[in-house]
């Protein structure tokens, strides 16, 4: 699996080796990984979880990333699944990304401050 060293910043690539439990895998880094079939999960050292779906096109995307202290990132995906279409976190904040026919046009963010519902989006140029 591709990662980014938080050391240096280089990718690095980690392996993991089958446990004595099923379908449960340990990296040389400290990570587990649970394979369930179609959904994979990756838990850190700090005890972070990255919940990765198998979509349709048989590629594995994470779908969530969730903290210890119910923090969570939810990843949307077009329906064919082969775009990010979003990302929506536990306080109910969104980032959508708008497509047009030459990739990403633009980003809507999406909050609420002093109980009134924000939008504001940004135009990629």
């Amino acid at each position: 699996m591709p990662a980014v060293s938080r050391r240096d910043r280089k990718l690095i690539f980690i392996d993991f080796t089958r446990t004595g439990k099923t379908n449960t895998y340990l990296s040389r880094e400290g990570f587990e990984l649970i394979d369930q079939g179609n959904l994979k999960i990756i838990r850190a050292g700090n005890g972070t979880r990255f919940l990765f779906l198998q979509y349709p096109d048989g590629n594995l995307r994470c779908a969530a990333i969730k903290e210890d202290a119910n923090v969570t990132l939810n990843l949307l995906y077009a329906a064919n699944g082969l775009a990010l279409h979003g990302v929506v976190d536990s306080l109910g904040r969104s980032l959508t990304f708008n497509y047009g026919d030459e990739g990403i046009q633009s980003l809507t963010q999406t909050w609420i401050a002093n109980a009134e519902g924000l939008t504001r989006t940004w135009a990629i140029k």
